[in-house]
């Protein structure tokens, strides 16, 4: 049987064809006023009604990039086919034809595909051969063998158009007066993709670039604004926080205002002030959110910015014209084709939504229909999620340059499998298929995490690719977030038997088993007939599979260690059993009333000693005090603090105490902060008073899979909490947070997981009667939804005088410490909201009384996590009171603060300190060196390297030596004002942060953004390669990753190994005297684009034997960055030591100073081999290393956090003109951070600056 499908080219198409046509007019092969349309005719055979029902509602649905039809379309003008003009397809749209055969699985099934254009106008031969030759010279076609009869086609009215709505025209008539267009707003709201009327020009290039930038923000923001008319909550306690919200908002706002995530992450603000109690410095009035900022260099002046911000609501539909939309075409489509088109929720979200299409519009916008998933996949797409079907191979140079391709290329090949449902039952069992020895391993073949055995996929590959296995697998999905999260996305419920996880002892625990990604490993569902012929498929592909469980008869998860519960799943939230806390001294006795906590006790703990150095030395426990902070060990005391300024990953970070930054001088601060505009009166303080900000960040990365509204929610209280244990006023404290959703290549986020994290912070802002002042948000695109949870990181600024800040370690001896604590709702985990304002205002009286010495807010790791970090940070020993089981210390306590005083408290007495170097548990004791060596070694062991090789980790002291290169201290031609160059493929504010210092210092600085622009590789090539004509420094700072630029290539080191751009680096380094430096994600691209080997034979002592040596031992095989051993992104303050100090770039350093730095990197794990040591000392290359308190060199995780070999943290070039740093110095001053005593202002720049004056 034979259908016919007709596809009509919009969207991104129509910008692509408007090109092409444009082209075409300025070549005089076509008139101006001649349109074009493309229609795609598919002639689809060998297939049931049913299967191409399926084709046709899945992969041509209503929010794709083109419209389908089953009936011809008609259009008036010449008609013709590409192939009637010799012209073969483009090799994309071959690819879209033969996916359509490949998901027909029935033999026989083919798909035709004809390639129609039409255009309003007639032709004639010449002008035929000359379209030919367009197609087949200048956009590089290949010829077609079999030409064929053109199609007629009838003719259809209107063009695609960008339909943007409720977009604030003040903004844009300001945006284009300030850059001078002459397109109309009504233009830029409604712009035609082919202006029909001569009369009207066609956009400029930079109107076009407006058009684009707003498109693609307005896709990111359209969630925030996307009404909901049906909101489904199923459990209770979010119910009541919508409930609660609605009935504020009828308040506020009136009957049958819209539900919207902005509104839910905003109202508190609008309700508080419409009740009186909003703090002093929050304003009225709704701001956008996030800005657009519109930043061209061309056609201004050189060097000349205009900067504009344009403040746009609503949503868009995904097409419109685009800068270079020849290249997009083809990823545009094959996202669409592969879009899981029923945007569903996961077994852990927390609610059910379903999206009905926006009234009065002409295209479903708001196409989204979102389940529990509990009847498990709908469709195969849904099943894969997966981009487009790929040959893995293609894919061995991308995922090795640090992404999770590998996975991809396995999983391309699973539609197959899935192009018939099938359901799971009761008894079907868990498995994961992987290479190796424990799925551990997997991933981790060698050192560099994010870089496996491509043997290990291409056994994978070769398995999936098998029909057998088809016919077998019932579920699958990869296990790049971790087991557990793989298992709550298969849907159901099951239960899984711990005792038989493979690799607990290398993976550490069995809950970091469960959560740590997984790159190279398959979790599947598989019927018990099918298991031992499972088996047997699985060995003879030389791999390894391990069963970890059942599926269950209800929807309940359950897990078992040793045939004890640790933990169950129900209503989609993780509920620990057996567990107990302590309640208030207020109550009449300790309420043993089991509350539910997020982790989970030690196992087979029986001991006061074993229960602490267990949680001490596991991350998952304890990275809530311990990543993104440093414990300071020095002599008399020691200080935890974190870093201010720059940028904050929301992927697993977590900060550590406050930290201060004065206000006196024009600060540094984080983009967040910025925003923040926080201005404190100094005149108002007493003459010995410095005002200073407080800081803290707060997040709960582990939730956000399980629970986001938790998530949420103890991301605001961690943070307020923290703040008011440092003394700050709780009416004083502002929130900033930054949401990250996962959203796909259309802008659509799982709605439920969303609501859900929305809903906790408004419920958070409600209940500590505090606001949000700007609401940053952001999306960042993924392959599968389903598995991808929301990240809520929240930033809290206040201020206070720095001699009334409160410490949060023990101070002296003898102290009594109480706990105080609200009173816990026992069902939802969260603090009553009286009970916990009570409790505030209660902590806050005492600290201004003066009555408290020290104090800590308690999060994940509770009493255990809290005592033990004011020992080890205070030097102080302390001794137990409470007579409990130790591991009921650990259960999470957000909210809760332990009080050190020497008054007698209305609370419960937790112990008191002591005059020793122990933790003291009735006759059980515990040094605190032993549980400072337990806690340093967390990030180590969660990347295995612990008795791997402890010969790598003994390090030694570098000192400079003679190099064999020479090196020169001043230019060869001085210039007054040398120009910087920073060109930024990835922003994160850091080159305004370079910018403003080079300008301080004499210099003048150019800001390069390729973000915004577009361009193809060649085009920025060129462009780099101009800009570097006129500079004589070039800073490159977070830019090796961008898919905004360059064609979505990801790769900043393609475009330095360029010829145009290695040319012009040659000219630059060693025509024109140039230097280069590279900070963090920059040093990462000098690596990988071979700039510490580069050498001009003119400069070298001896012959071509150097310059050999150095490419040699310098290549990525003896010299690369690898991911952090805790595989999550740092932040933290490091002290750094100069090594070598005779380069342009370290001249006005002094040898064998010791300077603080900001170590704030996910990729920033240096690897080293004896061949590159030797050649990085032979020249002395090596410009600084990590030192302990001691100035030692040192591999301990606490002084060098990424572990890098040889405790290197920043390289030179032999002759010293590059310079690459891993930690960012420009964000330290002596301005910042006043409780650090260190030398925090490095001049390098000074040196990059005064080499040419």
């Amino acid at each position: 049987m034979e259908f016919n499908l007709y596809v009509e080219a919009k969207d991104g198409f129509a910008a692509r064809t408007k090109e092409w046509c444009q082209r075409l007019k300025e070549k005089k092969i076509l008139s101006q006023m001649c349109a074009v349309h493309l229609v795609f005719h598919y002639t689809v055979s060998g297939m049931d009604e049913k299967m191409y029902a399926t084709v046709r509602d899945r992969l041509l649905a209503p929010r794709s990039l083109y419209t389908w039809s089953e009936q011809e379309p008609t259009y008036t003008g010449t008609r013709f086919c590409l192939q009637s003009l010799g012209v073969q397809n483009e090799p994309f749209y071959a690819d879209l034809r033969d996916a359509l055969t490949f998901l027909c699985v029935k033999d026989g099934a083919d798909v035709c595909m004809e390639y129609i254009m039409t255009l309003e106008t007639a032709l004639d031969e010449d002008q035929r051969r000359r379209i030919r030759s367009f197609f087949l010279e200048d956009l590089s076609f290949s010829p077609y063998d079999d030409p064929q009869i053109a199609q007629q086609i009838n003719a259809h009215s209107g063009d695609s158009v960008i339909n943007f709505r409720f977009m604030e025209q003040g903004g844009v008539n300001r945006l284009r007066q300030t850059l001078g267009l002459k397109m109309k707003s009504e233009e830029i709201a409604r712009c035609q993709t082919y202006f029909r009327d001569e009369a009207k020009r066609d956009p400029t290039q930079l109107e076009l670039q407006l058009i684009d930038t707003v498109r693609q923000v307005q896709r990111q923001t359209a969630p925030l604004y996307q009404p909901y008319s049906d909101v489904c909550c199923q459990d209770a306690f979010l119910y009541r926080s919508f409930c609660d919200y609605l009935e504020k908002t009828e308040e506020v706002r009136g009957r049958n205002f819209p539900v919207t995530l902005y509104d839910l992450l905003n109202l508190p603000r609008r309700y508080l002030h419409h009740h009186g109690v909003l703090p002093p410095l929050i304003t009225f009035e709704d701001s956008g959110v996030n800005a657009i900022p519109i930043l061209p260099n061309d056609p201004l002046k050189r060097g000349e910015r205009v900067g504009a911000f344009l403040q746009v609501h609503g949503s868009a539909s995904f097409c419109g014209p685009r800068e270079n939309a020849f290249a997009h075409g083809r990823r545009l489509i094959s996202e669409s084709l592969w879009d899981a088109s029923a945007a569903r929720g996961t077994p852990q979200a927390a609610m059910r939504i379903d999206l009905q299409p926006e009234p009065n519009t002409e295209r479903d916008i708001f196409s989204i229909t979102a389940t529990d998933g509990a009847d498990g996949y709908q469709g195969y797409t849904a099943a894969c999620g997966v981009p487009t079907l790929v040959n893995c191979e293609k894919y061995q140079n991308v995922y090795r340059n640090g992404g999770h391709m590998s996975a991809v290329a396995v999983i391309s090949l699973l539609p197959a499998i899935f192009a018939q449902r099938k359901n799971v039952n009761t008894g079907d069992l868990f498995a994961v298929i992987w290479h190796g020895k424990s799925p551990s391993d997997a991933g981790a073949q060698t050192e560099r995490r994010y870089e496996s055995n491509p043997h290990t996929w291409r056994q994978l590959h070769h398995f999936f690719s098998d029909k057998a296995v088809g016919t077998m697998l019932k579920r699958c999905t990869t296990c790049h977030t971790g087991v557990l999260n793989a298992m709550l996305s298969l849907g159901g419920g099951g239960h899984l038997r711990l005792e038989q996880f493979p690799g607990e002892e290398q993976c550490g625990t069995w809950f970091q088993y469960l959560t740590e990604p997984l790159t190279d490993c398959i979790l599947v569902i598989v019927s018990q007939l099918q298991e031992r012929l499972l088996r047997r498929q699985v060995s003879s592909c030389g791999l390894e599979i391990s069963f970890l469980g059942a599926v269950t008869e209800d929807n309940q998860w359950q897990m078992t260690y040793h045939d004890r519960t640790i933990l169950r799943l129900s209503d989609k939230f993780l509920r620990f059993t057996e567990m107990h806390t302590m309640a208030e001294a207020k109550m009449e006795k300790v309420d043993t009333t089991a509350i539910e906590r997020l982790q989970p006790r030690a196992p087979h703990a029986s001991d006061f000693r074993e229960i602490f150095l267990y949680h001490l030395s596991d991350p998952h426990f304890c990275s809530h005090d311990a990543i993104g902070s440093r414990i300071d060990f020095s002599a008399g005391a020691a200080t935890l603090y974190a870093t201010c300024g720059g940028t904050y990953d929301t992927a697993n970070f977590s900060c550590g105490a406050s930290h201060l930054t004065t206000m006196n001088q024009n600060l540094t601060f984080s983009e967040g902060i910025q925003r923040l505009s926080l201005h404190v009166n100094a005149e108002e303080k007493e003459e010995n008073e410095v005002p200073v900000v407080l800081c803290a960040a707060g997040s709960v990365p582990s939730l956000s899979g399980i629970s986001p509204y938790h998530s949420s929610y103890y991301a605001v209280l961690h943070t307020y909490a923290r703040l008011v244990a440092a003394g700050a006023e709780p009416h004083n404290i502002y929130l900033y947070p930054m949401v990250d959703f996962a959203a796909d290549r259309f802008g659509n986020i799982d709605t439920s997981r969303a609501m859900a994290l929305a809903l906790g912070y408004y419920q958070a802002q409600m209940d500590l009667q505090t606001v949000f002042l700007h609401t940053d948000y952001h999306a960042h695109t993924v392959e599968n939804l389903k598995n991808e949870s929301p990240a809520a990181l929240t930033f809290a600024v206040s201020y206070l005088d720095q001699f009334h800040l409160l410490p949060s370690y023990f101070q002296k001896v003898g102290s009594r410490v109480y706990l105080i604590a609200p009173h816990y709702d026992l069902q939802t985990m969260l603090p009553q909201p009286e009970s916990l304002q009570q409790t505030v205002a209660y902590l806050h009286h005492l600290i201004q009384k003066g009555k408290v010495h020290s104090a800590c807010a308690l999060g994940a790791g509770g009493i255990g996590a809290g005592v033990s970090y004011m020992c080890m940070a205070g030097h102080r020993g302390f001794n137990f009171q409470v007579q409990t089981n130790p591991n009921h210390l650990w259960e999470q306590r957000f909210g809760s603060f332990l009080v050190e005083t020497d008054e007698t408290l209305d609370a419960v007495l937790i112990g008191h300190t002591k005059d020793s170097q122990n933790l003291l548990w009735g006759n059980d004791s515990l040094s605190i060196t032993d549980m400072i060596t337990a806690w340093s070694k967390h990030s180590m062991r969660s990347q295995k390297v612990i008795g791997v090789d402890q010969r790598k980790y003994i390090v030694e002291n570098l000192h400079s030596v003679k190099s064999s290169y020479p090196r020169r201290r001043t230019a060869v031609q001085p210039v007054a004002k040398p120009l910087v160059y920073l060109p930024v493929f990835h922003s994160d504010r850091s080159e305004q942060s370079f910018a403003m210092q080079f300008e301080a210092l004499g210099a003048r600085a150019f800001v390069d953004d390729f973000g915004l622009q577009h361009l193809c590789v060649y085009d920025a090539a060129a462009r780099m390669a101009e800009q570097l004509a006129h500079a004589q420094i070039m800073v490159i700072t977070e830019c090796n990753s961008s898919d905004r630029c360059l064609g979505g290539n990801g790769n900043m080191a393609l475009l330095f190994g360029h010829p145009v751009v290695k040319e012009a680096l040659q000219r630059f380094l060693y025509h024109q005297d140039g230097l280069i430096l590279g900070v963090g994600g920059g040093f990462h691209t000098l690596l990988q684009a071979g700039l510490f080997s580069l050498t001009s034979n003119a400069d070298l002592v001896s012959s071509q034997m150097h310059v050999e040596r150095l490419r040699q031992g310098l290549d990525m095989q003896h010299l690369y960055l690898a991911p952090n051993p805790g595989k999550h992104n740092c932040s933290r303050l490091v002290r750094v030591r100069g090594v070598s100090c005779s380069t342009p770039w370290t001249h006005c350093l002094q040898p064998e100073t010791v300077y603080e730095s900001v170590f704030s990197m996910a990729f920033g794990r240096l690897h080293i081999d004896a061949t590159a040591m030797d050649v990085l000392r032979q020249y002395d290359m090596i410009g600084s290393q990590f030192v302990d308190e001691n100035g030692n060199a040192s591999m301990d995780s606490i002084f060098n956090p990424s572990c890098c070999d040889g405790a290197v943290e920043s390289l030179l070039s032999a002759d010293g003109r590059v310079m690459g740093k891993l930690c960012h110095f420009e964000r330290m001053s002596s301005s910042l951070y006043p409780q650090i005593t260190g030398n925090k202002d490095q001049p390098i720049l000074r040196s990059a600056v005064t080499y040419f004056q």
